[in-house]
């Protein structure tokens, strides 16, 4: 816990040069996003900002995580430092960074929200 306390004090020092949830690929746009549930049908969406101390304090345990998600669920990644990221973050009510929503087919599903001092 501490380890990790010391390096999301870093990450806010120094402007986190972590990319935030980067397992995946990078979903940019509404397009994207339809696009990518087409094909996959099962996809987990992780919001997130280099920019966000919180997000780089996740890191870790998205990393150690999303390698054992079940083979048929993909992971992809909304950087919300892009401003053509944005309305993906509006349309699905995503308010506070990290924010995790899953898609099951075309409904998605909030799974989680970290409550704390960054929001979008």
């Amino acid at each position: 816990v501490l380890l990790l306390t010391i390096h999301a004090v870093s990450c806010a020092l120094s402007n986190c040069t972590i990319e935030a949830l980067a397992i995946g690929p990078r979903v940019n746009s509404p397009k994207d996003l339809t696009r990518l549930i087409k094909q996959h049908h099962k996809v987990l969406v992780g919001f997130s900002a280099a920019s966000c101390a919180t997000c780089c304090l996740w890191e870790p345990l998205y990393n150690d995580t999303l390698p054992l998600l079940p083979h048929d669920v993909h992971w992809a990644r909304v950087d919300l430092d892009r401003a053509e990221s944005k309305p993906l973050a509006a349309t699905h009510g995503i308010e506070t960074l990290p924010a995790v929503v899953f898609f099951n087919g075309r409904r998605p599903v909030h799974l989680s929200e970290v409550q704390g001092p960054r929001s979008i």
